[in-house]
């Protein structure tokens, strides 16, 4: 069962693919004011779970990370997505959460991407381009 938090608007809601391209197509700016972030989480039995985090730079523009949070492998998979420019420098996207100007993409992208995690979640979406967490040079 996926459970999606959306911005600040609910939290841990079931919610089909259906409503949440619908909800995702409809952001505006104002919606942003308190919240730009949230996730889908799916909890796999004695596996643990998979993540699909986002956050909103703008209402026509995304980052999305994919988490593999399984206890057996070693460290799980973390993954932002990348757009392909060079520009590795960070932004605050809000609370303090720095993340790489490379990893935006468009709401059409981050939708078939959203859609794509709902149909296979165990799988990376492979419309998008994505940068692995490790290889991403953090500003310590």
């Amino acid at each position: 069962m996926m459970l999606v938090s959306f911005l600040d608007q609910f939290d841990h809601h079931e919610m089909k693919k259906e409503q949440i391209i619908r909800l995702f197509s409809q952001v505006q700016a104002q919606d942003l004011e308190f919240s730009n972030s949230g996730y889908f989480v799916l909890d796999i039995p004695n596996q643990g779970q998979i993540i699909l985090l986002f956050w909103f730079v703008d209402s026509k523009h995304l980052i999305l990370g994919y988490d593999k949070n399984i206890p057996t492998a070693q460290q799980g998979e973390s993954w932002l997505t990348c757009n392909e420019q060079m520009n590795s420098k960070f932004f605050d996207i809000g609370d303090d959460t720095w993340l790489p100007l490379n990893a935006i993409i468009s709401l059409e992208l981050a939708l078939n991407s959203i859609a794509m995690f709902y149909d296979e979640p165990m799988r990376l979406p492979n419309d998008t381009k994505w940068q692995n967490v490790l290889d991403v040079m953090w500003n310590d």
